[in-house]
């Protein structure tokens, strides 16, 4: 069932290429920040 989810997950990835890169970059910015905020405190 996992398998299942992966792959229709990867086949919206390829079909919405710049709404995917757009949601990755975003939660990647967003656990940069919040571990910088962790490391300072």
């Amino acid at each position: 069932m996992f398998k299942n989810y992966f792959v229709i997950a990867l086949r919206n990835f390829w079909r919405n290429k710049v709404f995917s890169l757009i949601n990755i970059s975003g939660l990647a910015i967003g656990k940069v920040i919040t571990n910088r905020i962790k490391v300072q405190t």
